[in-house]
């Protein structure tokens, strides 16, 4: 029963992981580092974290899963409720509890607004099916970052510097921005079931050619911006510091290569794949900047 419950969680969300449970653990860790917390403290922390953010992830998934399944049957069979894992009334009770719990989470944690927040996207997002429009899509997108920043930073500490704010904001702006990169995977779905996302609005071919020059921007800005949060010049900057600024920039370039050259679904979701890897690099870059 539990091994059956665990393993249906992480069907649900093993997409997702790289996308919404990692970052805001890694910048929980942030948090604990910059706070010169113990090592005795950090497994509880992460422990904490973990708990927090699975149950972030699971929640949106699961509803984003229960108002897909029919697409999900044809276009991503192997998901749990299209190969009928549990029943759509079991995956609806499990939702409810899940919601329940991750309310009750957030409360113990001190992070309520945070958690109400992200439930409100949620809702907005998948049960009104605000992501059949491009611009509440990609807002809630942006938002669900906030959110996640926010909580994982004040579970391990309640004193929220300004350069961790400036992080949150650069990261879920620039989420907001180029996070149609998602959509490029799914572009005959959503010609089917008439959503108005962003390719669809703009075209295929300019919204590549936007992200091409995003992610060659956000390389640029990364490095002008985010890597002198420490007020030196680069000369004078950390050997971490420049290894950090370095990888990010390749990243972000290559993505932009990828964007503009590599056009199947599949090479598209590699290529969504490795923004979230920039993500979580991003945050990892925190422990030396902040």
């Amino acid at each position: 029963m539990v091994a059956h419950e665990v393993s249906f969680i992480y069907q649900v969300i093993r997409r997702d992981i790289s996308s919404a449970v990692m970052p805001g653990l890694i910048f929980g860790i942030a948090a604990w580092h910059a706070a010169g917390g113990s090592a005795l403290e950090l497994v509880p922390q992460l422990g904490r974290g973990l708990l927090y953010f699975t149950l972030y992830a699971f929640t949106f998934c699961l509803s984003n899963q229960l108002m897909g399944v029919e697409e999900d049957r044809i276009n991503k069979p192997d998901r749990p409720l299209a190969r009928e894992m549990v029943s759509l009334r079991g995956a609806s009770i499990r939702w409810v509890i899940a919601m329940t719990l991750y309310t009750l989470v957030g409360w113990w944690l001190g992070v309520l607004e945070w958690t109400l927040l992200w439930q409100a996207v949620t809702i907005v997002h998948n049960l009104l099916r605000g992501a059949r429009n491009w611009f509440i899509k990609n807002l809630s997108m942006g938002l669900g970052v906030w959110a996640s920043l926010e909580a994982g930073w004040r579970i391990a500490s309640p004193i929220v510097p300004q350069g961790a704010r400036e992080w949150m904001t650069f990261l879920s702006v620039s989420v907001f921005l180029l996070v149609p990169l998602q959509d490029l995977r799914d572009i005959e779905g959503d010609k089917d079931s008439g959503r108005k996302t962003f390719p669809m609005v703009f075209g295929i071919t300019a919204t590549r050619r936007f992200l091409g020059v995003g992610f060659v921007a956000m390389a640029v800005l990364t490095h002008l911006l985010m890597m002198r949060l420490v007020g030196a010049p680069m000369a004078d900057a950390s050997p971490q510091v420049l290894v950090f600024d370095a990888l990010l920039a390749f990243t972000s370039l290559m993505i932009a290569l990828q964007v503009l050259t590599r056009h199947r679904p599949e090479q598209d979701h590699k290529t969504y794949m490795h923004y979230t890897y920039w993500y979580c690099l991003a945050l990892a870059s925190t422990f030396v900047i902040i």
